[in-house]
């Protein structure tokens, strides 16, 4: 099978490429496999709405149009966008933050939920920050875009991306409201990316999402994070 695949110039991998390729040779049932398989390697709390969407059209291809419909329901874009046209030098696009609790009590834990749309491969693996600030007091959320598994070369232009991750309020917090404030910088070299409105650079590297307030932590609660870090600004 992989040999006759080959000889139609089937790729054989990644997965979600070898599911495109099927789709387009009309051999539905294997693109499912495909898709499927590509969905499937990714940890909990992630997704590609690319892969989720030719699974959809290969399932309406075989008629299971119940199941087409979970996908494309689970692919599709945020329905209230917090900054359709805000990018980061161009190469990644902020569509929501979600957030919760909110209020979230110290001693637990603030669970974060990016909804990116990728634009332009930038050049090495950006890292995402996103910080709770206060006029004394930081929490820090800083993480490689997808856990370091979708490297830039493979991104496809307008591919939406969904990636949760958990940011530990320790029980020692001092309680009020905070600013949640997203950036993508490179680690390496130091350099931020900046933000753009539409195709106009900003002088802004950081972008302020919303507003968190936070608990005092509840009786018995010593659940303990990442101590915060005290200063006047963000990264």
């Amino acid at each position: 099978m992989a040999t006759s695949l080959h000889a139609l110039g089937v790729p054989p991998e990644p997965p979600d490429r070898l599911g495109e390729a099927l789709e387009q040779l009309s051999l539905y049932a294997l693109a499912v496999r495909a898709y499927r398989l590509a969905l499937e390697g990714w940890p909990p709390g992630f997704f590609r709405s690319l892969p989720a969407e030719g699974l959809a059209r290969s399932l309406d291809a075989l008629g299971d149009a119940a199941e087409a419909r979970r996908w494309r329901a689970a692919s599709a874009a945020p329905s209230s966008a917090a900054a359709p046209a805000t990018s980061f030098s161009g190469h990644l696009r902020l569509l929501d933050v979600e957030v919760a609790p909110n209020p979230v009590r110290a001693g637990t834990g603030l669970s974060l939920s990016y909804h990116w749309e990728a634009l332009s491969p930038p050049p090495r693996d950006p890292t995402v920050f996103a910080h709770l600030v206060s006029d004394n007091q930081r929490l820090i959320n800083d993480h490689l875009l997808l856990k370091g598994l979708y490297p830039p070369h493979r991104w496809r232009p307008g591919e939406r991306l969904l990636e949760r991750y958990t940011l530990p309020v320790p029980s020692t917090t001092p309680p009020g409201g905070y600013r949640l404030v997203v950036g993508v910088w490179f680690p390496e070299t130091r350099e931020r990316l900046r933000v753009w409105r539409g195709w106009l650079p900003t002088r802004r590297d950081r972008l302020v999402v919303g507003e968190v307030e936070i608990l005092p932590a509840g009786p018995g609660q010593t659940t303990q994070g990442p101590p915060a870090r005290a200063t006047a600004a963000a990264r």
